[in-house]
């Protein structure tokens, strides 16, 4: 809805303002444009000489009532642009509620002295608030829909574009979702930040608020499509985590702006992609996570621009079915020194990690109850001397198998060619990142010992979308 009014319908934004106006206790002649603020004073005076009701004229003698009713046309008019939908019902209702007021707060006029401010001033936030509720619902609802269209676009071509990223594969022209490249990089900050803004056309100045803010010495700078909306931005640590700072310019100036609703750097951010583009024409701040761990999850928060400001944020969710194949995402070390064994073994490190993707705790329990009293009594033997029990313990039903790493693996028994095994399953780690790709390790049991035959790589990534789950990012209060 934003982005309609923004667009150019000031007939309809026209209409919304008279409507509000009207429908105000004492209408638009209390709150004067800002260019006009001077005469302020003589407007109201003009404004109550003209009232003859008891409502009005307690309104107009009392500035707080006075700020009230200008605050409730404000919120009136933004409920009637973002439920274009309802304005017939909304202006309704908002006579019924000026008629109530009149009736309530009337019979108050012979209690105290404040009991008719009271009774006025309880009722205006309570309208007001109602009204706000009604102007964050729809927000929402916008949000959500813009979740919901990139949620459409990419269910639609996911299945051609098994190796993108979600948005990567939904940004493209006939998708009507389009990302924009980052302006450059500037060094030497904050310092370099004033020069770049002098070099701009129209030149503009920094305010030493927004100076004083960035405090790394180089980043990136970006700009919203259609807007005077940027941000700054660097890379932090070994979690390559994103801390921006944002600003806006006006009358010549950038001063700092708050982040977009759900943009707060956080741990969330760590390792996302960040990028500006329009959604259908609608200028919008994305933010992806797509890392290359085993969760087999992916988001995108998505911001949407209208009116000055950012009217909706979202966040959509994709789960993904587990895929597994030949293809690493790392160029692992694989070795083995069995033999004939090998080939075979390379097979069953396949199979044993598509069982332990759907079922940890299962795949455990069938693989031990195959074997024999004796096989178990070596098994367990072999993993209590190398591993000591905790190494020997069984996993719990509903384990998660993202969270198998080297250091805490899942050991199988693993019988053949006469022979026992122990198969070792967990996911690769490197420093902070943590990869999809399995690794299993085969270790014969020999002379109650364990030794090394084969560590294998098996490739797991996203496959088909499993589900798609959408939240809002609108703040609630």
């Amino acid at each position: 809805m934003a982005q309609h009014l923004a667009g150019g319908n000031f007939r309809f934004a026209r209409a919304a303002l008279v409507w509000a106006c009207l429908l105000s206790a004492i209408g638009c002649l209390l709150l004067p444009p800002p260019a006009r603020a001077q005469t302020q004073t003589q407007t109201q005076d003009l404004a109550c000489k003209k009232r003859s009701g008891l409502i009005e004229r307690t309104i107009c003698a009392d500035p707080s009532l006075g700020q009230l009713d200008a605050s409730l046309a404000s919120v009136l008019k933004s409920a009637l642009a973002a439920t274009p939908d309802q304005g017939i019902a909304l202006t309704s209702d908002q006579r019924r509620w000026r008629s109530t007021l009149a009736k309530q707060c009337r019979k108050k006029r012979g209690d105290a002295a404040d009991a008719l401010y009271n009774c006025l001033a309880g009722a205006y936030r309570s309208r007001i608030a109602e009204l706000n509720g009604l102007v964050k619902d729809a927000a929402s609802r916008s949000a959500v829909g813009s979740c919901q269209l990139i949620a459409d676009r990419y269910r639609d071509i996911a299945e051609l574009h098994p190796l993108d990223t979600p948005l990567g594969a939904v940004a493209n022209p006939d998708s009507g979702v389009a990302l924009a490249a980052p302006s450059g990089a500037i060094n030497g900050l904050p310092s370099g930040l004033a020069d770049w803004a002098g070099a701009q056309q129209p030149p503009f100045t920094i305010a030493d608020e927004l100076s004083q803010a960035v405090d790394f010495s180089s980043g990136t700078i970006e700009k919203l499509p259609n807007a005077n909306f940027y941000s700054i931005s660097t890379i932090r640590g070994e979690a390559q985590c994103i801390e921006s700072v944002y600003f806006a310019v006006k009358d010549g100036q950038a001063q700092r702006a708050a982040p977009p609703p759900g943009f707060e750097d956080d741990a969330a951010s760590c390792g996302a992609h960040r990028a500006y583009g329009t959604i259908d024409n609608t200028p919008a701040l994305f933010e992806e996570s797509f890392d290359a761990g085993p969760l087999m999850e992916s988001s995108i928060k998505v911001a949407t621009w209208g009116a000055d400001q950012f009217a909706a944020a979202c966040k959509v969710r994709f789960s993904f079915v587990p895929r597994f194949t030949y293809r690493l995402l790392k160029e692992w070390d694989n070795s083995c020194n069995g033999g004939y064994e090998c080939e075979p073994m390379r097979v069953e490190s396949y199979r044993l990690a598509k069982d332990v993707q759907r079922d940890p705790a299962g795949t455990q329990k069938k693989l031990l109850a195959e074997l024999s009293t004796e096989q178990q009594v070596e098994y367990y033997g072999a993993i209590q001397d190398a591993h000591g029990d905790q190494g020997a313990a069984t996993v719990p039903d509903g384990l998660d198998p993202s969270t198998l790493t080297e250091e805490s693996p899942l050991r199988l028994p693993y019988f053949n060619w006469g022979r026992l095994y122990v198969a070792s399953l967990y996911h690769f780690t490197s420093g902070s990142q943590y990869y999809s790709d399995w690794r299993v390790k085969f270790e014969k049991i020999e002379d109650g010992r364990l030794l090394q035959v084969a560590v294998l790589s098996v490739g797991m990534t996203k496959g088909e979308v499993a589900d798609v789950s959408i939240t809002s990012l609108m703040p609630h209060n």
